[in-house]
């Protein structure tokens, strides 16, 4: 007769759609939910309603609505164990040759879910700045950015935000850079432990938020670093900025070289 009933739809879901959790109750609901403006209620549904099931992203959806708007998954493994959500040259709104960097952008990232974001850090007049080096793009203030990071850094989420610092800064403009992130995070900014050791979990990081970056040679002064290897560390870090820079940058060579070489 055209029609389809509740027992009907829910073989459907279950054998062409793969999805034998799809229970009579929740047809039934399906089919109620489609008549719920309809005086005579009727207890099946025609083409066009079928239709309109298959394409809504509510009835429909790829993804178990169980698991949607929050995290469900187990955050009390060490950092390293997840993919992070992460964004590259955050400031660029457009053409990263040419376009415009904007603060907002880091806004935006950041409630748009992201949880690690790049400062491309310069040399100013009198402060940093950033700007993708090498390029027309303009400049933006480093100190604004900051603090558009720390207004921004916890709306979407609670888990910790990590800043990737390309630091192309002298020893007075990484001072100004230490002093910022200091002032400006305060509460939010994790400081590194004095010993080396497993990084704690997302769980214990919540609201925080961890720099990422070149440190100073004074940091490798343990025996896992022979004396040639320290002799390629950069010397140029100031010591201020290194104190609070809680993940150390390193080149990856390949995926059998996990630790790489520190920058």
């Amino acid at each position: 007769n055209g029609k389809m009933n509740a027992s009907q739809l829910q073989k459907f879901v279950q054998h062409e759609q793969k999805e034998p959790w799809f229970s009579i109750e929740r047809a039934s609901h399906i089919i109620k939910s489609l008549h719920q403006f309809d005086t005579k209620a009727p207890s099946d549904i025609d083409f066009p309603l079928f239709c309109e099931i298959i394409n809504d992203t509510y009835y429909n959806s790829l993804f178990d609505k169980d698991h949607c708007g929050y995290v469900y998954q187990d955050m009390r493994k060490p950092l390293p164990w997840y993919f992070i959500n992460s964004s590259h040259n955050t400031y660029c709104s457009s053409d990263q040759l040419k376009g415009r960097a904007t603060v907002e952008m880091y806004a935006k990232v950041l409630r748009d879910g992201c949880r690690c974001i790049e400062l491309d850090i310069w040399n100013g007049s009198d402060k940093p700045v950033i700007v993708h080096g090498g390029t027309l793009m303009n400049k933006i203030d480093f100190l604004d950015v900051v603090k558009c990071i720390r207004d921004n850094a916890f709306i979407s989420s609670k888990f910790p935000v990590i800043l990737s610092l390309e630091n192309h800064c002298n020893r007075t403009m990484q001072e100004i850079m230490a002093n910022g992130f200091t002032k400006i995070f305060d509460k939010f900014l994790e400081i590194p432990p004095s010993s080396c050791g497993d990084l704690p979990c997302p769980e214990d990081l919540q609201y925080k938020i961890l720099l990422k970056g070149p440190v100073s040679q004074s940091y490798y002064n343990d025996a896992s670093f022979s004396e040639a290897e320290r002799a390629k560390l950069p010397d140029k870090i100031c010591e201020q900025l290194t104190k609070i820079t809680y993940l150390r940058a390193t080149h990856m060579k390949d995926l059998g070289n996990p630790t790489g070489n520190p920058l």
